[in-house]
């Protein structure tokens, strides 16, 4: 393979081109940018709401009983629960080998099968864990309010979820809404009413009913009545019972209502100001850089029309670390090309120094080609391997392309040095990257652990960049360096003269 590819110079560089253009290809299309690794763990989710109970009373009616249900389901490695006020959280960690979607259809016939659960719980929601980690965080602050704050905030997720580029919007620290509403127990004797009766009066008025529909001669009608009450006004006009005269008496008329927000304990300030905070995440393949450059374009458009008193900023933007990290890997690219031209040149030959630093960016594309088989991401750690790995991939090709050169200092014609060149160090070269390569592979084996979040994207960028090396430095590059010639002492020496004469030259001017 070395001597046919070193006679088609055609075949070396359409191979050549075929990986640089399918690794911009690869880049561009396929692998994923984000500012850290997702490290994903194969966790299922079962949460159940069961409002106005304490931890012991949600754990000794829930929790354990959830717990007792799915134990022994073949395939679950550990259990974490969580039992608070209010709430149920049983964390599930599916082993390796399993298949997350198996287990979870195993669990939910277990939980749906349980007729013990308190009658007042909620129905437990069963989930696949998805993590999508942020970019970039936006404070919607102002001395204005929390309602004015939250419908802005409200307003800024609809409008940059409009735009098409971010589909996934978290709103933080914001309290949900919250209808209040108050009835003094004087009311409830003068009326002989009780709670639950004035809760099932606002069940019954405020939803949507559906009454059928009825079959005619132009086509089918749909009856439904549409009551949803949606702000204190209209709660307030949801009849409650009526009088001797049978005229209705509105929830308004025994009852205050109050259009607000929960209480809680969270209090969000942003530069000294009440804040409504929106989280911007990354979801699937999508490019953290251009989440964080269509957030920030859209805070600039949005906040033109926001209400007098309100600002919008933006902070925490992990894709300036991402473009910090993208610019160092350029930089130490070009400054170690330009190192290694240099050097190259003072020992061996320009044109060989160069052919040699070319084999990087080629071995970098044949890298992205295949980091989406793998798994790989852009991100800072990631990044990072390929600067440290600059270093590494430049060595076969110096060891090849120095060894062609001598073979053509010894005499021999260009096409024949370069394959004898490549032959006589192919083993050596080849078990030097192999051993390298061998060396980077057990950080792949760390599994879900806390060290295959920095371990684990090494080898996804070190072995193929050293492997395309290997095709690059013995297919491309003896082709290559087919075409250089090195010049006779005469030629030299004659190349020397005519540097010396037109330094001469130019120093006669200068003194002219």
């Amino acid at each position: 393979m070395i001597a046919w590819f070193a006679r088609n110079p055609v075949a070396a560089n359409l191979l050549m081109f075929g990986i640089v253009f399918a690794g911009l290809l690869s880049a561009v299309r396929s692998v994923p940018v984000e500012t850290f690794p997702s490290l994903v763990r194969d966790s299922i989710t079962i949460a159940t709401a069961f409002r106005g109970s304490t931890p012991q009373t949600v754990e000794e009616g829930i929790t354990l009983r959830i717990e007792e249900a799915i134990a022994d389901i073949e395939g679950i490695s550990e259990i974490v629960s969580r039992s608070s006020e209010g709430s149920s959280s049983v964390v599930v960690d599916v082993a390796k080998g399993y298949d997350t979607r198996d287990i979870l259809d195993d669990i939910k016939v277990r939980v749906d099968a349980l007729s013990t659960l308190p009658a007042d719980a909620e129905k437990p929601i069963i989930s696949i864990n998805t993590r999508n980690p942020a970019v970039i965080f936006v404070a919607i602050r102002g001395d204005v309010g929390t309602r004015t704050l939250r419908e802005t905030a409200t307003r800024f997720r609809e409008g940059l979820l409009a735009r098409g580029e971010v589909t996934n919007i978290e709103l933080q620290d914001a309290p949900n809404y919250e209808m209040n509403i108050e009835v003094s127990p004087q009311t409830l004797d003068n009326f002989n009413l009780t709670l639950a009766q004035i809760g099932d009066a606002i069940r019954r008025g405020a939803s949507d009913i559906s009454a059928g529909n009825i079959q005619t001669r132009d086509g089918e009608i749909l009856v439904r009545s549409d009551g949803q009450a949606y702000n204190a006004a209209e709660f307030a006009r949801i009849p409650i019972l009526s009088n001797v005269s049978g005229k209705p008496i509105t929830l308004g008329e025994i009852a205050t209502v109050i259009d607000g927000f929960e209480e809680t304990s969270v209090v969000a300030d942003f530069n000294g100001q009440p804040a409504v905070m929106l989280e911007v995440r990354r979801v699937g393949d999508q490019s953290a850089i251009q989440i964080a450059a269509e957030t920030r374009a859209y805070i600039d458009e949005f906040s033109a029309g926001v209400p007098a008193g309100v600002s919008v900023d933006f902070w925490d933007d992990d894709s300036e670390y991402l473009k910090t990290r993208i610019n160092a890997v350029t930089d130490s690219a070009i400054y170690g090309g330009l190192l290694v031209i240099i050097l190259l040149s003072l020992f061996l030959r320009p044109a060989v120094g160069f052919w040699v630093f070319l084999g990087v960016p080629v071995s970098f594309m044949g890298a992205f080609l295949f980091m989406p088989q793998v798994g790989g991401t852009f991100n800072v750690i990631s990044l990072f391997a390929f600067i440290m790995v600059i270093g590494i991939v430049v060595d076969d090709a110096i060891v090849t392309g120095e060894n062609i050169y001598r073979k053509l200092r010894d005499g021999m014609e260009p096409l024949e040095a370069s394959i004898t060149g490549t032959r006589e160090i192919a083993v050596p070269v080849t078990f030097g990257i192999l051993t390298t390569v061998a060396a980077f592979v057990p950080l792949n084996l760390l599994g879900d652990t806390r060290l295959a979040f920095i371990g684990s994207q090494m080898p996804m960028v070190v072995i193929p960049v050293l492997l395309m090396s290997l095709v690059e430095s013995k297919l491309v590059l003896p082709s290559h360096l087919s075409h250089v010639r090195v010049r006779t002492p005469e030629q030299q020496q004659g190349r020397l003269t005519q540097i010396q004469q037109g330094v001469s030259r130019s120093l006669e001017r200068f003194v002219e």
